[in-house]
């Protein structure tokens, strides 16, 4: 607060009556005064309709006023409000001048239009509106107005082919659904539905075994093959690698027999390695030696099966 030069103790105090006269003079105008108007403006003679314009707005008053001009959330219409500028507060001796600039577009049809926006003036409790006189300006419509109720739409069938656009949301939206689906598949019937597959797999590749071997056994017993023998052994062998993972093509008839406890087994393993390797001659027994074979692949297909659908052992020496 800057020093104002009186000091209590020198001066004497000013009756209230004078303090009250001074102070009303100095804030109110004088009866015979007339408050200033703002002034506003179009800084075009000819508006085009849809096109922006601007509009200045001024005013000039005390400098211990308090003005307040319209921005974005004041209610413009009929026009509609682009854009503001605000300049700051000019003084001098005259007073305080405040400023600004309204961008605004017009889309009326009619020969003229007026604005007149207002200053709004604080005076200790709520505002005053003040407002100028009204600026005018004619409108240039972009057609000829005798023809505006004659005007017919033009038609135009032809179809234009529209790029469609990718629905990301409902993409997303699907995706979801379908994740939450499987998850509800799979936590409900998820373990049956991987027995039935493995039991599906198992079954295909033990009827491709039974086809190759059958026809290979039919060979062996019809024609005496000795090619055939061997090859119903190999295919055999390899099956039942694949189907107890272990490596039946490496091992022994010895060691066959000591993974598959069948004494007779073990005798048409060694009959068949008779044939194979031309120790003996072709036995009447090679038909069954290889019926043999197939039995036990066939028991064994069987065990792995139930083991698959979840049977006990107990359940399985039963069936």
């Amino acid at each position: 607060m800057r020093n104002s030069g009186f000091s209590p103790k020198r001066n004497r105090q000013l009756p209230g009556w004078i303090a009250a006269v001074l102070w009303v003079l100095m804030v109110f105008p004088s009866a015979g005064q007339e408050r200033k108007l703002p002034r506003g403006r179009i800084n075009k003679d000819t508006v085009r309709t849809g096109e922006s314009f601007a509009y200045s707005l001024s005013y000039r008053h005390a400098p211990g006023e308090e003005v307040f001009f319209p921005d974005s959330t004041f209610d413009f219409s009929p026009f509609e409000f682009r854009r503001q500028e605000v300049f700051g507060t000019e003084t001098d001796e005259t007073g305080s001048l405040d400023s600004a600039v309204y961008h605004l577009v017009s889309f009326e049809v009619t020969s003229g239009i007026g604005i007149s926006l207002p200053v709004f003036l604080w005076n200790g409790k709520d505002c005053t509106a003040v407002y100028p006189p009204v600026d005018s300006s004619f409108v240039a419509l972009l057609v000829d107005r005798a023809k505006l109720d004659s005007l017919t739409l033009a038609k135009n069938l032809e179809v234009v082919p529209i790029k469609e656009r990718f629905d990301y949301s409902a993409f997303l939206i699907g995706l979801l659904i379908a994740a939450i689906t499987a998850f509800l598949i799979n936590w409900l019937f998820g373990k049956k539905i991987r027995q039935q597959w493995n039991v599906f797999r198992l079954k295909r590749r033990h009827r491709e075994f039974s086809r190759g071997f059958n026809r290979y056994f039919a060979n062996a017993k019809n024609r005496g093959s000795t090619q055939d023998v061997e090859k119903a052994l190999i295919l055999w062998k390899n099956y039942l690698e694949r189907l107890e993972s272990k490596p039946f093509t490496t091992f022994t008839t010895r060691e066959i027999s000591d993974n598959i406890s069948d004494d007779s087994l073990r005798e048409a393993l060694k009959e068949t390695d008779k044939i194979i390797y031309g120790v003996a001659s072709q036995s009447t027994d090679i038909g069954n030696s290889l019926l043999i074979l197939n039995n036990v692949a066939q028991t064994l297909y069987n065990n792995k099966r139930l083991a698959i659908m979840g049977v006990d052992r107990s359940q399985r020496e039963i069936q």
